[in-house]
């Protein structure tokens, strides 16, 4: 068990080695430059890999700074000059450089001299530290610019990282805070870079001159304002596919970036001619805009870019929507004002005549690349005009432009002599052309036309009526490198013959759907000469057999064969193929419908198809229709490292790994890499077993040179001892002489001392006038520096006021600075006559220590005669010892000497016979060694014979074991596919049943959200239908509006809820994105609560008045038609301080009941000031003008709170009468309805009685439904259970006092 899952973990282990790649993470190696192409390392670029680019960056930059400065060999002559101008002035400079810390910061003894004479205390603690702050920051700001500086010279430049999908804002970030110099970066595809990334970039990188962020899907427009903040150098940009990005982003990127020169922003649908007018009037040098598929574009927003842009050289308008929106009007705008326009790309512009085309070429003659596709309104008219207009014209695609005949390919022909690239697939009308009187027409005349010489490409394609005629005309085209010839289905052996004689330098090669004309012989005769084929496609071409894969197999730069449909391709004609070398490899191959190609094809082709180093390079093989098996295919599969195997109902076959080409890049690398330090390991090993070879043979050179210098130094040393000898006798006669010698000096300088004793007693008048001379002249030097240092000080204080204070600070500060001046000079002097007063001091005490010396020095020279003459006696005594020693030791070392000969000559005796006996017993030992030797040498020769015995044996017994391990493992596979086939079987039952159940219970799912989206759009449908029974008309009688229900009669003078709900909520006239919710009366706009904060923050503005357009319960609040602020009364009362607040119960509690109506205290200010405030909470009513109902019942003039029960008293009677009377009107004029069965009362019943709601009369009716009793009436004890004052009424419906439930 142990070893199958030991092997089932190294067959897993090697799979992932096979298909995974060389390097988890950019190499560190790949990381170091200041220019970083990276776009196929980017499979492994992590924020890691941008970390260390940082890391190494930064390391670079400081090593170059912290690197001593290069001197130069040679010094100009203006140098040598600088210097010695220099030195001269070495002395003053020296003066001031003393003064400069000294006017900084005073040191504590010159402060305490200072203090004690009176004099200023210089500047204080908080001023210094200040000077030092100022000097910190200076520092700092000097070593930010050497730092910004050394990051441009060594810094990274530019960085391109297309494609890397792991990097996030965390990597981006790393880059912008070190690479402040960066030029260029590149974030193609990097879909998990956010708005945080970009910010940071932009703010880091404000040196940006071009940024590349096609397909970064994650940023959403706050990062690109950032951009267009902050990089106003950039130059390109590129937005390719962002169709997320918001309008007013570009309006942002415009106003900053004005010196964009490249724009891209294709794929940004968005983006609309306000936006290119915008950046025609802010980047007036642009020089290339990509404006593919911007469907909103027309020409208004060309036009503008025309007049702002005059510099505008490429020009991208394809689209294939809203074709109509790019006209002739646009070409006019641009051959007006874009004269050096060069690329144009119209594709797709069916609006495009040829009275567009004929502006355009008299306006740009410069033109070199047009793309013309789909524009199915030019005609040869406007070949003509492009012929005769754009002579420069190299790349021209004529796709699909029906109205064009071989007329119009001769004028184009004619007048472009240096066309490149010509473009003619779908164009029906184009022949073989005719000889006419005046010349030839068609592909006749493209083959004697000036542009022979030079076009390169040639696509054909759909073209059928081309034959012999054509294609010997087209053979003249010497330069053609790739023909494409697609749908031509009049090619005959013999034209085809002529283009391969003519047309040498073919690189790519398509025949695709050109039937039966296309056969083995035309493709031999052809493949010939062009063995330079890198692409070769036969789609459906039935004849292409053996012969034609023969012949390209000697094609050996073949990297791209499509045999799709190819009948006649059997696996026999796969076997040139397979055993072909090529280079740089076949990548892709197609053998889709090729119904002979099986099994054995496919091995060979596993087989084989190498290139010529023998690797595989084949990553895509498509197999649909052909007899080959997926278990095959499944046993080769492992070969190819870079593809997966599908099998589907489009594809059967190897189908590519996403982006192979760079992971055979990187796997090639890290190749490449582990054999190069392989390689360098063994280079190594091999110089150290050469360097240890050479030390040790040094070594013995070494030690026998040791040994010879000790035995030359023992000699030496010997002569050096004899020399040692003889010397010391010199000296020691020599030495009686010095003695005698110094004596007579000694007397001498007595008499000398005695002679200068007599001068020194005149000397000190002389010193005395010498030093008062002195020191006059060093005051008058030292008062000259002072004055000196004085001026220079004051003229630096005097610039320093200038530029730094006002006139009036500058006229203090020189009083202050002459003030401190005066009192330093003070210093000095009383400094100075300190000084001069301690020297005296100290000259007076050395004289006299002079004066002591010297009589002790006369003291000691006359004891010291007597001790010489005493060590003269005793050395000349010892002189006389040692003679006579000396004597008696060269006679004992003269006996001593032959003895010791003697002796030696006996030892070297004995010494020869040791030896020659020791020399006797190694000879017989070294016969004894010779003849094991010799023994065991045969004995090794006999084992080695027996050894290769035995290991053929071996090697037989392996080579059985291995073909009997095969035959095992090919049947054990065989059990195991059996196994897995059905398994596999198992699988796919179970999937289908799953795919069953799943398909049932979707279409449930579905048709259950159908269900309900119907439910849900007839409700809607039905409350609009209610919410529009009103209809608004007009009273003449009062002059004003009102308001009918259609249904129910009621007429109201109030907009009703129903109508403003459905009305149109206002945008933000600000934003123009979100809901307004406030209305402005100075300005008339509406705004949301974030523009009303931000444009109505402070100054004037903050006093506009305002109102809000809903309510607490975001209802729309109607105003009416009075002054502004006016308002509606509702049950919500708006304070513009305190917000929002209930003006019913329970904020506050009525001030009297009557019916289903509330009456609330009138309030002490404000508009409705001692104004009743009326709330009816069945009928949702809220008002402050009297309700008819209440206008005989209810007094409204307000008498206090003490006013209440006599009212209730005094109209008590007058109450009840009226509501009796209403009450009998009700049950006379109208009967309530029944309830339906199945209909549910709108409160919960009591005691039988239940509340519904009548359609016809638009109010509420009760029912009980243990007597049948309906009434319109409330019944007695009935209680509303959502009114909030439930209990206050009592049960025969008639008003309470609050007081008595409070």
């Amino acid at each position: 068990m142990d070893s199958a899952v030991t092997g089932v973990n190294s067959a897993l282990q090697k799979y992932e080695e096979s298909v995974g790649l060389a390097y988890s993470d950019l190499p560190l190696e790949k990381c170091d430059g200041t220019t970083l192409e990276l776009s196929k390392w980017s499979l492994v670029i992590t924020d890691n890999s941008l970390s260390n680019i940082a890391t190494i960056t930064k390391n670079r930059v400081q090593a170059a700074l912290d690197a001593p400065p290069e001197k130069k060999k040679y010094k100009s002559l203006e140098e040598e000059l600088a210097e010695l101008s220099s030195l001269s002035m070495m002395d003053e400079e020296e003066e001031v450089v003393q003064l400069k810390p000294m006017s900084k910061r005073k040191t504590r003894l010159e402060r305490t001299l200072e203090e004690s004479t009176g004099g200023p205390s210089g500047p204080s603690f908080e001023e210094q530290n200040l000077e030092e702050e100022t000097y910190r920051l200076q520092e700092e700001a000097n070593k930010k610019v050497k730092w910004s500086n050394m990051m441009k010279k060594k810094g990274l430049l530019s960085l391109n990282i297309a494609g890397a999908e792991q990097v996030t804002d965390y990597g981006v970030k790393c880059i912008s805070d070190v690479c402040i110099s960066l030029r260029s970066i590149s974030l193609e595809g990097c879909y998990k870079v956010t708005d945080v990334g970009l910010r940071a970039l932009a703010m880091g990188c404000i040196y940006l001159r071009s940024l590349n962020l096609s397909g970064c899907l994650g940023m959403a427009g706050v990062g690109f304002a950032t951009i267009g903040e902050c990089c106003s150098e950039l130059t390109e940009l590129k937005l390719s596919g962002c169709r997320q990005i918001p309008t007013w982003v570009f309006l942002k990127v415009f106003e900053g970036c004005r010196k964009l020169e490249v724009l891209d922003v294709s794929y940004c649908t968005k983006i609309g001619d306000g936006e290119i007018k915008s950046l025609a009037e802010k980047c007036n040098v642009l020089r290339s805009v990509n404006l593919k598929e911007c469907k909103q574009v027309s020409d208004v927003g060309i036009l503008a870019v025309s007049q702002g842009c005059t510099g505008l050289e490429e020009l991208d308008l394809s689209r294939s929507e809203l074709q109509f929106k790019i006209t002739d009007v646009s070409l006019l705008a641009l051959s007006e004002r874009s004269e050096i326009l060069n690329k144009l790309n119209l594709n797709g512009c069916e609006m495009v005549t040829d009275a567009g085309l004929s502006w355009l070429a008299k306006g740009c003659s410069g033109l070199k690349w047009l793309d013309l596709m789909n524009c199915s309104k030019v005609s040869n008219g406007g070949m003509r005009c492009l012929g005769e207009g754009c002579p420069d014209l190299e790349w021209c695609n004529l796709s699909h432009l029906k109205k064009v005949t071989d007329v119009g390919l001769r004028f184009l022909a004619q007048g472009c002599s240096k066309l490149k690239s010509l473009n003619a697939t779908g164009i029906f009308l184009l022949s073989d052309g005719m000889k006419r009187d005046f010349g030839f027409e068609g592909l006749q005349a493209l083959g004697r036309s000036p542009c022979a010489k030079t076009l390169k490409t040639l696509n054909l394609t759909g073209c059928f009526q081309v034959s012999t005629t054509a294609l010997k005309s087209l053979s003249m085209l010497t330069a053609v490198e790739n023909l494409c010839l697609s749908g031509c289905v009049n090619l005959t052996t013999q034209g085809m013959g002529y283009m391969a004689d003519g047309l040498d330098k073919v690189r790519t090669l398509s025949l695709a759907f050109c039937g039966d004309c296309v056969s083995d012989a035309m493709m031999t005769r052809c493949l010939k000469k062009w063995t330079k084929i890198t692409s070769a496609i036969f789609t459906e071409c039935e004849k292409i057999g053996q012969g034609s894969l023969k012949a390209l197999a000697g094609c050996t730069n073949l990297r791209r064969l499509d045999l799709t449909g190819c009948h006649g391709v059997d696996d026999l004609a796969l076997l040139p193929l397979s055993e072909a070398t090529f280079w740089p490899g076949i990548s892709a191959l197609y053998l889709t419908g090729c119904v002979n190609v099986g099994d054995t094809g496919l091995a060979w082709i596993a087989d084989g198809m190498k290139n010529s180093v023998n690797e595989t390079t084949l990553v895509t093989l498509s197999l649909k229709g052909t007899r080959c098996s997926n278990a095959a295919l499944k046993a080769v599969k492992d070969r190819y490292r870079y593809s997966d195997m599908r099998n589907n109902e489009s594809f059967f076959g190897l189908w590519p790994h996403s982006r192979a080409t760079d992971r055979m890049v990187i796997n090639d690398y890290g190749l490449l890499y582990r054999s190069a330090t392989k390689i360098q390991s063994l280079y190594r090993a091999r110089k150290d077993r050469q360097k240890t070879g050479v030390k040790k043979v040094q070594h013995c050179r070494t030690k026998a040179t040791l040994l010879c210098q000790k035995r030359w130094r023992g000699r030496k040393g010997r002569e050096k001892a004899m020399q040692m000898r003889d010397e010391q006798q010199f000296k020691h006669d020599a030495a009686h002489v010095i003695q005698n010698m110094y004596q007579a000096w000694k007397g001498r300088k007595w008499l000398r001392a005695r002679r200068n004793k007599k001068w020194l007693n005149g000397a000190n008048g002389s010193a005395t006038l010498i030093q008062k001379r002195w020191r006059g002249c060093m005051g008058r030097s030292k008062f000259e520096s002072t004055r000196k240092q004085r001026l220079y000080i004051l003229e630096l204080q005097s610039r320093a006021s200038v530029e730094i204070q006002k006139i009036c600070r500058s006229h203090l500060a020189k009083l202050e600075h002459k003030r401190r001046a005066d009192n330093k000079i003070a210093n000095d002097r009383l400094r100075f006559y300190s000084t001069w007063k301690i020297q005296g001091s100290w000259r007076q005490h050395t004289a006299r220590e002079r004066l002591k010396r010297q009589r002790k020095w006369v003291q000691n020279r006359f004891e010291s005669r007597n001790s010489s003459a005493t060590k003269i006696q005793v050395r000349y005594r010892a002189y006389r010892c040692r003679m006579i020693l000396s004597t008696m030791v060269s006679d004992k070392r003269e006996q001593t000497k032959a003895a010791t000969y003697v002796q030696a000559c006996w030892r070297a005796r004995l010494a020869w016979l040791e030896v020659e006996t020791k020399r006797q017993i190694w000879l017989a030992e070294q016969e004894s060694k010779a003849a094991l030797i010799m023994q065991r040498a045969w004995r090794r020769k006999a084992a080695q014979k027996l050894i290769e015995a035995m290991k053929a044996e071996k090697k037989r017994m392996e080579r059985l074991r291995e073909s009997m391990a095969s035959l095992i493992e090919s049947w054990w596979r065989g059990v195991i596919a059996r196994r897995e086939a059905a398994e596999l079987k198992k699988q796919y039952l179970a999937q289908l049943r799953r795919m069953a159940d799943l398909e049932n219970w979707g279409a449930t799912m579905i048709a259950a959200c159908w269900r309900g989206k119907g439910g849900r759009d007839l409700w809607r449908e039905r409350v609009w239908q209610k919410k529009a029974r009103w209809k608004e008309m007009w009273s003449e009688e009062e002059a004003r509006k009102f308001y009918y229900n259609q249904i129910s009669g009621e007429i109201r003078y109030r907009k009703p809820q129903d109508l403003l709900d459905l009305m149109k909520r206002p945008i933000c006239s600000n934003c123009e994105f979100y809901e307004a919710r406030v209305e402005c009366s100075n300005c008339t706009e509406f705004f949301c609560h974030q523009c009303w904060d931000s444009v109505h923050f402070g100054g004037k503005r903050s006093k506009h008045l305002f109102r809000n357009l809903y309510d607490y319960y975001e209802k729309r609040v109607d105003y009416g038609d009075g002054e502004f602020p006016s308002k509606w009364p509702s049950e919500i009362e708006q304070d513009e301080f305190a917000g929002w607040k209930l003006r019913v119960y329970p904020a506050r509690k009525p001030y009297n009941i009557i019916g289903d109506w509330e009456i609330y205290e009138p309030e002490d200010e404000g508009e409705n000031e001692g104004k009743f405030f009326y709330h009816n909470r069945v009928k949702h009513l809220s008002q402050y003008e009297k309700p008819d109902e209440l206008k005989v019942l209810f007094t409204d003039d307000w008498t206090g709170e003490g006013e209440v029960e006599a009212e209730e008293e005094g109209a008590g009677e007058e109450k009840k009468e009226i509501e009796a009377e209403k009450q009998a009107e009700k049950k006379t004029k109208m009967k309530a309805p029944a309830p339906a069965e199945d209909e549910e009362p709108a409160e919960e019943l009591w005691e039988g009685w239940g509340k519904y709601w009548d359609d016809e009369s638009s109010c509420y009716y009760y029912f009980n439904v243990d007597t049948g009793e309906s009434t319109y009436d409330r019944p007695g004890g009935f209680e509303t259970r959502n009114d909030p004052f439930l209990g206050i009424r009592d049960g025969g419906g008639e008003d309470m006092e609050i007081e008595d439930v409070m």
